[in-house]
């Protein structure tokens, strides 16, 4: 299961609800949570920026976990 995924999103009534791209409004960046919940993170006005911002974000991950790594390497 990914970190983050996209889904299409609708305002009703004040409320924001998900939405299949159909019905969507605009589209929402989610990042998953540990305890099974997620967490929305950003909304975009078209899908293929949010599903850009979601490989940055992958990438951002990536080079993180390599960092810390290659830190933990050079302090043993």
């Amino acid at each position: 299961m990914k970190k983050y995924y996209v889904s299409g999103v609708r305002e009703y009534d004040g409320v924001c609800e998900r939405v299949t791209d159909e019905q969507s409004e605009f589209w929402t960046v989610y990042q998953r949570i540990k305890d099974c919940t997620s967490e929305a993170m950003f909304d975009l006005c078209f899908r293929s920026e949010a599903e850009e911002v979601v490989k940055v974000l992958e990438e951002r991950d990536h080079l993180s976990e390599k960092n810390h790594k290659s830190i933990k390497d050079a302090n043993n």
